[in-house]
């Protein structure tokens, strides 16, 4: 007879690691990060491993699963696949535990992911006035996203401009605004790869300091300013001539001293009734002698 083996001497049975559970995919702003609840092991540090396998590997490769660049393994129960997908198609997830040697078996996300289904927030925004500039700078949401900003004047029947932002994170200028105008902005963003866009933010109103000039006022002051432009250079000209006339006064000579030849002919005609004059004295002088 054989001899049976007492209980306490049979080996235990290997410990199976279970697999873990509850698999899925927070995806908010093309940021897809894969989830599951953890194997829980009494001092025990559990590692995972995920990979993927979208369209392309099962149709064409063979239905090979590929590591996720980030999580092949991680020790935490979350794994951020936003690398791994890379095309709007679906993507079949899974994960496995592991405890040294051992490994559970593969958990498979139930329904496949397509990153077509990420959740589109509204970006964060900071509205702000450079002087008279109305000034927008939105979040940076990485390369995918661009952003539609609308911004109208804040004011019953106003038209909405909308105007296209490429990148975040840079201050862009929407306006040039007269002083005590109030201007209202919000945004959206759009992403090309999978052609969706979010709802638009919440408003946010911005007013520029001072009173705007009454439309009258404004008339009267450009009166003025073109009268400046005409009275100013009229008044000067004139100034210049009543300042000319009493500093340089024109003398008008009578009739009697105007002279009506030219000097040369006047210097001859003088030297004539010298002449004339002379030859007068001298016959004078001789009558006196022939009398005396």
């Amino acid at each position: 007879h054989r001899l049976a083996c007492p209980p306490a001497l049979i080996p235990d049975a290997v410990a199976v690691l279970p697999a873990p559970q509850n698999l899925s995919v927070q995806s908010t702003n093309m940021k897809h990060v894969l989830t599951w609840s953890p194997v829980v092991m009494p001092e025990e540090i559990i590692h995972y491993s995920v990979e993927y396998q979208g369209e392309y590997e099962s149709l064409y490769m063979s239905h090979i699963w590929i590591p996720s660049s980030w999580c092949s393994p991680t020790a935490g129960p979350e794994c951020d696949i936003t690398d791994d997908i890379t095309a709007t198609v679906p993507y079949n997830l899974r994960v496995r535990a592991t405890l040294g040697s051992q490994t559970s078996a593969w958990s498979t996300l139930k329904q496949p992911f397509n990153r077509n289904s990420t959740i589109l927030t509204p970006p964060g925004m900071e509205v702000t006035q450079d002087g008279f500039h109305l000034v927008i700078k939105l979040e940076d949401l990485g390369p995918q996203f661009e952003y539609f900003v609308a911004y109208w004047r804040k004011e019953s029947g106003a038209e909405e401009h909308v105007k296209m932002v490429r990148n975040g994170g840079v201050p862009v200028h929407l306006e040039t605004m007269e002083p005590g105008s109030a201007f209202c902005v919000k945004a959206q963003t759009f992403v090309k790869a999978i052609g969706r866009h979010s709802a638009f933010s919440q408003a946010e109103c911005v007013k520029v300091q001072g009173e705007t000039l009454p439309l009258a006022l404004a008339l009267f002051a450009f009166v003025g300013f073109m009268l400046i432009l005409v009275v100013v250079p009229l008044s000067i000209w004139k100034m210049g001539r009543l300042l000319r006339h009493a500093c340089c006064p024109v003398v008008v000579l009578p009739d009697t001293l105007k002279i009506t030849s030219s000097p040369q002919k006047l210097i001859s005609c003088r030297r004539e009734e010298v002449e004339v004059c002379a030859m007068a004295g001298l016959s004078s002088k001789e009558l006196l002698g022939v009398f005396i």
